[in-house]
């Protein structure tokens, strides 16, 4: 949040982002962390954008591609993840 402060951001739209990447970070836990890795968050901006992403080492989002123990279970399923930051950014 920081990062995002230095813009011309209202408070309504840096609480929106601050949810956006919180859901991606949550996503990239559930579902992309292999143990021993690490996930990365960048944060980058040009003169029409700023851009702030989460990398993590995981194959992506089907239970085949994951043949490690997931770090974090929930007891239900989700799926509105990307739905949650798309309606947000």
């Amino acid at each position: 949040m920081a990062f995002a402060r230095r813009f011309i951001f209202d408070e309504f739209e840096l609480a929106d982002i601050s949810h956006a990447v919180g859901e991606a970070v949550a996503n990239a836990i559930e579902h992309g962390h292999v143990p021993g890795s690490q996930i990365d968050v960048r944060c980058g901006h040009d003169e029409m954008c700023v851009r702030i992403e989460i990398e993590d080492a995981g194959g992506g989002l089907g239970e085949a591609e994951k043949p490690w123990d997931r770090a974090f279970k929930k007891p239900e399923p989700g799926g509105l993840g990307f739905i949650i930051m798309k309606s947000l950014v």
